[in-house]
């Protein structure tokens, strides 16, 4: 069985209006066709565990982003709003559409792990926390988008506390 779900969305727009509709929804964004193969393979690595949804405008962008996906997730779940309705829908419409497909994430890390471990509010946090990021090629981004990598990743407190002893080798 599939771990968390996680929402492949075209642009920032989107992002936000999903989580507006849901705060503890796992999301990444293509940027629209600017797609890059570290995304595709993050995404990759993620659909081993994790069930994939693309959100995707019924449009030429939304069907190219679909088929360069397609390629490289083979399982997944493509949900497609008429042109450009992501934008113009109502939190409710999103909420109907998305909910059937929704699971409360499963964390295995949380924002207090992350200060216990001094990965924020410490004077070398932010240091630490980028060394941690080019070992596990995540994207650069603010405290939660770290956190957020780190749970869709599935990466345990154990694991986290491997990794930072290891990153001198």
């Amino acid at each position: 069985m599939k771990n968390n779900c996680i929402f492949v969305a075209e642009g920032r727009h989107d992002f936000n209006r999903l989580k507006n509709s849901f705060k503890d929804i796992f999301i990444l964004t293509t940027n629209g066709f600017d797609i890059n193969s570290k995304l595709l393979d993050r995404l990759s690595l993620l659909s081993l565990n994790n069930e994939i949804i693309l959100l995707m405008d019924d449009d030429k962008t939304g069907n190219e982003i679909v088929n360069l996906l397609l390629k490289k997730i083979r399982e997944c779940i493509v949900i497609k709003f008429p042109n450009k309705a992501i934008e113009d829908t109502v939190d409710k419409q999103i909420k109907e559409v998305i909910t059937p497909y929704y699971k409360k994430p499963l964390y295995c890390i949380e924002f207090d792990d992350l200060i216990k471990l001094k990965l924020v509010n410490d004077k070398s946090s932010n240091k630490l926390r980028n060394k941690i990021i080019d070992k596990l090629n995540f994207e650069h981004g603010r405290v939660n988008l770290f956190l957020s990598q780190l749970n869709m990743f599935m990466i345990s407190k154990t694991k986290l506390i491997n990794i930072m002893e290891n990153l001198n080798e």
